[in-house]
């Protein structure tokens, strides 16, 4: 996009789109779509430009064309004190946060994806992290599991698991608000 380091988060989701449907076949669009639904999902908030490149499909020195790079620097951001708030870096439509289905809908028109399809990855990307991700946790060893988490500037800890499960079960609250459009309380007039 040439763009310089001190830019990457001045860019929005739709202009990195827009660029890579420029260099990259539909398919591979639509596989970035899914990167970026799962970065919403898993709260990928240091999602910037310089997180999404291109490479060029083989090392032949006349070659043009263009597929995605494998992804990379993936983490939620929503575990650390300081960096709860961005569901992603780059701005979807005009926020970063409280990310909506009907805002990756919107983003998914842009480049010209399907509804059909971008809600169908939209909703299996969302039930697979709530279906897999306290699996995970339960995988890791006890050692790391005990590890001291620091919570605030003030000292403050937990154990690593214990900041996982929170996190999980913020994050599936938000996706079924949000992302599934699940109302999970209860109405007080039943």
């Amino acid at each position: 996009m040439n763009k310089n380091s001190d830019q990457k988060y001045k860019v929005t989701m739709k202009d990195v789109m827009e660029t890579a449907k420029e260099y990259i076949s539909k398919e591979q669009l639509v596989e970035l779509y899914r990167f970026i639904v799962f970065s919403v999902v898993i709260g990928h908030g240091d999602l910037h430009a310089k997180n999404i490149s291109l490479i060029y499909s083989s090392n032949k020195f006349d070659e043009k064309t263009m597929q995605l790079s494998p992804f990379y620097d993936i983490s939620t951001t929503k575990i650390y004190k300081d960096t709860k708030i961005n569901d992603v870096g780059l701005k979807i439509g005009n926020k970063t946060s409280k990310i909506k289905k009907v805002d990756l809908l919107q983003l998914a028109s842009w480049i010209d994806i399907e509804v059909t399809l971008a809600e169908n990855l939209v909703e299996q990307t969302s039930k697979q992290f709530i279906d897999s991700f306290e699996s995970y946790i339960e995988k890791l060893p006890a050692n790391i599991k005990a590890l001291p988490y620091h919570t605030s500037k003030y000292g403050g800890q937990k154990p690593f698991e214990v900041v996982l499960k929170e996190y999980y079960k913020n994050q599936v609250e938000a996706i079924n608000k949000n992302i599934l459009l699940i109302d999970t309380h209860e109405d007080i007039w039943n």
